[in-house]
């Protein structure tokens, strides 16, 4: 398969990712083996083979928390999502403990923030994910989408994997209300797409901002794909030394088009068998040793 063939086949898989992962039906709010006291989740226990969502869109006055315990949560569901994670305001996701697997046919966490909070008191919608466990989908590992405006933030330090074929292991999306985008991944940490490895894409007002300290893998596409658009502010983009990109076509894809400087601070390895190790496109542009 040709160059073009193979990126008309990524087009075509995010937009599969999207229309499967909106057009999938959430009920009420449910926590069938997580704990919930007011807007505040706790999830331990399994294995489970039943999805797990946590649905606060009813209650738009408050955010929306969710906490893995330093007990095993386990869910590995034959469901298109193994954790549906959403609500108003900051809605966030964290596993300090290493203690999260999440199996699903489509996305291992799928989180959401629908926009700001309503009330007297107005708390931007972001979203925040911070997991040092095992996500896995066939479509995505991981995919986050960010419409209020706040800061869209992910911290993998453990391992996120896409397992189905062009697909994307980290997808983060933060719409024209939003603030940007933040994406870090540990030293320890693998993210693996067959398509992309990280795809993140801000349509927001503020900087796309990724940092790779671990590795990332893309069998057929590129190791990390960075849109900014244009009522963006920067992009910067730093891999750390250690660090390790692995890909088929380009090792960073960046696409720049905000008001800002495109900074690319490069300490790591980026190994591309069909393509560069980076390629931008950018009116403004740094380059780091």
């Amino acid at each position: 398969m040709g160059a073009r063939a193979r990126r008309q086949q990524l087009l075509l898989s995010t937009a599969t990712l999207v229309g499967a992962l909106t057009g999938y039906a959430r009920g009420a709010y449910a926590t069938p083996n997580c704990s919930a006291t007011g807007p505040t989740v706790e999830c331990t226990g399994g294995p489970f083979t039943d999805a797990e969502m946590i649905d606060n869109t009813g209650a738009p006055t408050e955010s929306l928390a969710v906490t893995v315990t330093p007990a095993p949560f386990q869910v590995n569901t034959s469901d298109p999502i193994a954790l549906t994670i959403t609500g108003y305001g900051e809605v966030s996701f964290t596993d300090s403990f290493a203690a999260s697997y999440l199996e699903a046919n489509i996305a291992g966490l799928e989180i959401i923030s629908n926009g700001d909070t309503t009330g007297g008191t107005i708390t931007p919608g972001g979203v925040t994910v911070e997991t040092h466990g095992t996500l896995t989908g066939s479509n995505a590992g991981i995919y986050a989408r960010n419409y209020g405006s706040g800061v869209l933030n992910i911290t993998a330090n453990g391992n996120v994997t896409a397992t189905g074929s062009y697909d994307t292991g980290i997808f983060a999306f933060d719409s024209t209300a939003g603030s940007g985008i933040n994406v870090t991944t540990g030293a320890n940490s693998t993210v693996d797409g067959d398509g992309v490895g990280i795809d993140a894409r801000s349509y927001g007002n503020g900087p796309v901002d990724v940092t790779i300290n671990g590795r990332i893998t893309s069998d057929h596409g590129n190791g990390l794909y960075a849109k900014n658009f244009t009522d963006g502010t920067t992009l910067t983009v730093t891999t750390a030394k250690g660090s390790m990109i692995n890909s088929k076509l380009a090792g960073m894809l960046l696409k720049h088009y905000g008001s800002g400087a495109m900074t690319i601070t490069a300490r790591g390895d980026s190994i591309s068998s069909d393509g560069a190790g980076l390629q931008h496109t950018t009116t403004m542009a740094r380059l780091s040793p």
